[in-house]
């Protein structure tokens, strides 16, 4: 290491070691990418190393910036704690900046009421979203790459040093096109047999609705997976296929896409929509503040939703009414007057 650390390159540091990427780490610190490349120029002169090296159009850490990576972003936690009156949170005048994860379903629906009320009572807080990477929940937390995450509590598997609070429960219903005949009367061997459009974070063929139609000697077919639930139920809209949503997305969906929405003819788990954070943010005044913010946003979410029962899916279209052609004369059946 050549010399002391300009204290003015710890935040730029972190930066870079947490996003991995210059133009990233430079739009969260308001700097032009050249800026940035030059603070990581004058950060590799500091250290006497690299710190980070191509491989591929991407870049990794050296093992001296891994070494950095916990001790800065620490620094980084405390000095933001410090600055922010220590053990108080003041809303009005805070300039902090969230960083969560959660489902293109969670941006879609939850996400909006919650940063209304944000930048009613916190102008200046900044939250930005991620989308969800059902693989690196406990990571990103652990590191401090993300502040909080918006999952469904039964698809994932957390260490004990992530704490949950529950924010709402929905129930799955079965989506497809508006029409669809088989949502008419949807029995679970109909259900079975049409083609499926399964979410799933891992790309698994398997959801929770297979177990229960297995216990009936039922098997579907999967025939596509996507994480995204907005792609599944486009993809539902399009085809013959259905796919199986929260009442939530499903409401939100059903008169954009042209869908239909039915129970499902088999009994399925409840989804638990949870906030997940890592202990060590328990006493953080400004992530306390969020965290309840979030779940009050939630259950006012949840008290401004129609009665549980779904609008009736139309009525399957009626066949086409075969016309047949009028019965042509001799003279036009023999080719009379035809050009020749």
């Amino acid at each position: 290491m050549n010399g002391s650390v300009d204290p003015s390159l710890i935040l730029p540091l972190h930066l870079l070691l947490e996003e991995r990427n210059v133009s990233r780490a430079a739009r969260r610190l308001g700097r032009s990418q050249p800026a940035m490349s030059h603070l990581l120029a004058r950060l590799r002169d500091t250290f006497g190393d690299p710190l980070l090296v191509p491989r591929g159009r991407e870049l990794i850490l050296t093992p001296r910036a891994e070494s950095l990576r916990e001790p800065v972003r620490r620094l980084v936690v405390g000095l933001g704690q410090l600055l922010e009156g220590g053990g108080t949170f003041e809303p009005s005048t805070s300039s902090r900046s969230f960083r969560v994860m959660g489902t293109d379903l969670i941006q879609a629906t939850l996400l909006p009421a919650v940063l209304e009320g944000v930048w009613h009572k916190a102008p200046h807080v900044q939250v930005l979203t991620l989308p969800y990477q059902a693989d690196g929940v406990a990571e990103h937390l652990a590191d401090g790459r993300v502040d909080m995450v918006f999952a469904n509590r039964q698809a994932v598997s957390l260490p004990s040093d992530i704490r949950t609070r529950l924010l709402l429960q929905d129930r799955f219903v079965v989506v497809g096109r508006r029409g669809l005949p088989a949502l008419a009367a949807l029995t679970p061997q109909a259900w079975a047999a049409l083609p499926h459009v399964l979410i799933s974070p891992h790309g698994s063929p398997v959801g929770v609705a297979d177990q229960e139609l297995a216990r009936r000697g039922l098997t579907r077919r999967v025939v596509a997976t996507t994480s995204s639930f907005y792609a599944a139920a486009v993809l539902a809209s399009r085809s013959e296929a259905v796919t199986t949503l929260p009442v939530l997305v499903a409401r939100t969906l059903l008169g954009p896409l042209g869908l239909d929405a039915v129970e499902a003819p088999v009994p399925l788990p409840p989804v638990e929509f949870a906030l997940f954070w890592h202990t060590r943010m328990d006493r953080d005044p400004a992530h306390r503040w969020l965290r309840e913010h979030i779940a009050q946003s939630a259950r006012a979410h949840a008290a401004a939703q129609p009665p549980a029962p779904l609008p009736a899916p139309a009525e399957p279209a009626p066949p086409p009414v075969k016309r047949h052609a009028p019965a042509r004369s001799r003279d036009v059946a023999r080719g009379v007057g035809r050009a020749e």
